[in-house]
């Protein structure tokens, strides 16, 4: 539990014990989070041949975050031979957010290596640079979906809408994982272009009751309260999976959808208790809604502590 590393015995482990000290001092080093590691780090890993060692020294230099470590780090990823070392380095990268390191994740797109394909985009969502955009919208088409549902993933955290045709053709895939980050992601950007085909993958007859939540969450985010909507929400409140039951309920919550409050009301019987608790709140979301319509024109004169309990209490 050292403050600072001058002087620490972790440094000289680092420099002077077994190989498995060695890992495990770099790891402890980043955990510390102390800067004056980032030294005996970077040296160390320019020196060090083992890959596991090289493995735990990227990653504490990424729980470090400091920017020095980004062009040492870019060198040896350029040199690297060991796929997992070369995955370390790359969400090191990430984790560490200087947008320095995007040519060359990009870059790693190409890599043969899965892993490596996947760790760089992980990296590539903790920037959010809109310059990802194009090449995650490329990786979509991975033939190695776990690659392809994380480039859904990694999507939903850049704003904007240049990715949202992308992420809708997705729906349509045959990977179940990468519909299901498809939808997550369309909801997550408020996508208001996809809800006609997310209502539509509500009408699909299959048997992923997790896709059916991912689209209720999305629906919700979305907040658009066309009839389709609205009909296919009620039929998720029907579901026979109280998982469903229970994001319908929610989302209904997010979007403040009065039309379906009898529905909701209905709910607090139902024998799961999640599905109860979940229609509570959502009445309780609806009736916090108009209590604040009707108590705007008073607000300027009543301080924020009574207006929270009042509300609470409408609740």
């Amino acid at each position: 539990d050292s403050r600072t590393l001058e002087g620490s015995p972790l440094v000289w482990d680092l420099r002077g014990c077994t190989r498995p000290d060695w890992a495990t001092a770099a790891r402890a080093m980043g955990r510390i989070g102390d800067p004056a590691a980032l030294g005996p780090l970077t040296s160390a890993l320019r020196h060090e041949n083992s890959a596991e060692v090289r493995r735990e020294i990227a990653f504490a230099l990424g729980i470090l975050g400091q920017n020095q470590a980004v062009p040492i780090l870019l060198d040896e990823l350029d040199s690297e031979e060991d796929a997992e070392t070369s995955a370390e380095i790359a969400i090191a990268l990430g984790r560490i957010g200087d947008p320095a390191a995007l040519d060359a994740l990009h870059a790693l797109l190409a890599s043969s290596w899965g892993l490596i394909r996947e760790r760089a985009i992980e990296a590539m969502a903790l920037l959010a640079d809109e310059r990802s955009i194009e090449p995650l919208i490329r990786m979509l088409q991975d033939p190695d979906p776990g690659v392809a549902w994380r480039a859904a993933y990694a999507l939903e955290k850049i704003p904007g809408t240049t990715q949202v045709d992308a992420l809708i053709a997705a729906c349509d895939s045959d990977e179940t994982m990468l519909r299901r980050a498809a939808v997550r992601s369309l909801g997550r950007l408020e996508a208001t272009a996809a809800v006609d085909r997310i209502v539509a993958i509500l009408t699909e007859v299959d048997d992923d009751w997790q896709l059916d939540v991912r689209a209720a969450e999305a629906l919700g985010r979305i907040g658009e309260g066309s009839a389709e909507v609205l009909a296919s929400m009620s039929d998720l409140l029907a579901s026979d999976v109280f998982h469903v039951r229970v994001s319908a309920l929610q989302a209904i919550g997010r979007a403040r959808w009065r039309e379906l409050l009898p529905e909701v009301l209905d709910l607090r019987s139902d024998p799961v208790v999640d599905v109860r608790a979940a229609a509570y709140d959502a009445t309780a979301r609806d009736l916090t809604r108009r209590f604040e319509k009707n108590f705007e024109p008073f607000a300027p004169y009543v301080d924020d502590k009574v207006k929270a309990a009042a509300i609470h209490a409408a609740a």
